[in-house]
């Protein structure tokens, strides 16, 4: 540590602030370096809603997975077949299923209950993903809803559909 600090000593001297994290916590770091170097504007983690299609495999980075294949599929019904969830067609024939809209209410509850308990242990970022079979019709139009949810709740949210484009 001293040969280290010795190395170290000229770059020291050129540093606005020195953090000692000799006794600090991870999380008690983060909120530190924030509290010093964060840019103004939003502030929190970010939230990536991500829909997927469970037949193209799980995303590797997501924090939370919800499989929405229990609700009714569009893919059945000819003329929605080639729409994808932001279409209001769709989102009309889902949401007419009995299932669906208690879902969605309990799904919007538990999120907005864990994300502040994410928060206060420092994380960042945050991935939640939702999965249908193609990743298509359920997952992107309940992704929707989701991300439009937690951007009401005052979250930086970023939506993405990675399974869209990849057909049925």
């Amino acid at each position: 540590i001293q040969a280290e600090r010795e190395l170290l000593r000229e770059i020291r001297a050129l540093a606005d602030k020195v953090i000692d994290t000799s006794a600090m916590a991870a999380k008690d770091l983060r909120k530190e370096i924030a509290g010093s170097f964060a840019e103004s504007g939003p502030t929190g983690p970010i939230i990536t809603v991500r829909s997927f299609g469970f037949k193209h495999g799980l995303p590797l980075d997501a924090d939370l997975v919800f499989d929405v294949r229990h609700l009714i599929n569009p893919h059945y019904v000819p003329h929605l077949r080639p729409m994808d969830g932001r279409n209001e067609e769709i989102v009309t024939y889902v949401e007419a299923h009995p299932d669906t809209l208690p879902f969605i209410e309990k799904l919007n509850d538990f999120v907005g209950f864990t994300l502040p308990r994410y928060i206060a242990e420092g994380k960042a970022y945050l991935t939640v993903s939702v999965g249908c079979t193609g990743g298509r019709h359920r997952s992107v139009m309940i992704a929707e809803q989701l991300g439009r949810f937690l951007d009401h709740q005052g979250y930086r949210v970023l939506i993405q559909h990675r399974d869209l484009d990849k057909g049925g």
